[in-house]
């Protein structure tokens, strides 16, 4: 089934900002994925779409192997560094300062041109054929999504540093609007909750297919 073509830099320049201020994985949801793949001294791992290896750092202590793949250059070099020293998205949603964030970067996504960064009607193909179609198809026993909520915390930094870990509106995007964007942000934010405390409930997930063969 064809689907929407993405372009192959949309996340150039974000791995810092996407290490950095995406939520990482609750332990919890990361103990229970653990346990439903059985993972142990001879599991390998197989991470595609990495990223900058939040699932595969979080795995690397109980499998014999993890192999973490990404097509950004910058989110695997990153990513590297890290092995070497050793996340809902928050503009969805009701409350007040979920609606004045969802609206400035839609506003700014206008001012840098950047609407055609991500295809219209991206999600259509995953909704007519969803994961769990897909892994069936490729010979895999699809077992079910687990979903785990936790309570979180934003500030006027961390949301900001979230923007610029998206394909769509990130510092290589803002280029030297970066500034104005971040004062324009910060002052609508603080107008609707001047403590400058987000809260916000995520949820994060996973879906688990076993190959039987």
């Amino acid at each position: 089934m064809s689907g929407p073509g993405f372009r192959k830099d949309l996340y150039q320049g974000t791995a810092e900002h996407y290490d950095h201020f995406r939520p990482g994985y609750p332990p919890a949801l990361v103990d229970d994925l653990r346990s439903r793949a059985e993972l142990g001294s001879s599991a390998r791992v197989l991470d595609l779409a990495c990223g900058t290896g939040q699932v595969a750092f979080a795995l690397a202590g109980h499998a014999r192997e993890v192999v973490a793949v990404d097509q950004e250059a910058g989110a695997v070099a990153y990513g590297q560094r890290k092995a070497r020293r050793l996340g809902g998205s928050p503009w969805d949603g009701e409350q007040a300062w979920q609606r004045v964030f969802h609206e400035t970067l839609e506003r700014w996504r206008d001012v840098t041109g950047a609407r055609d960064r991500v295809p219209e009607g991206w999600e259509d193909p995953i909704r007519r054929d969803p994961h769990r179609e897909v892994l069936r198809r490729a010979g895999l026993d699809y077992e079910g999504k687990v979903e785990l909520s936790v309570h979180h915390r934003w500030t006027v930094e961390s949301l900001t540093g979230l923007v610029y870990s998206t394909s769509f509106l990130n510092r290589a995007v803002l280029g030297p609007n970066a500034g104005a964007f971040e004062d324009d942000l910060r002052r609508r934010l603080l107008a609707c909750v001047p403590d400058g405390v987000f809260e916000q409930d995520l949820t994060f997930a996973y879906e688990l297919a076993r190959a039987s063969w």
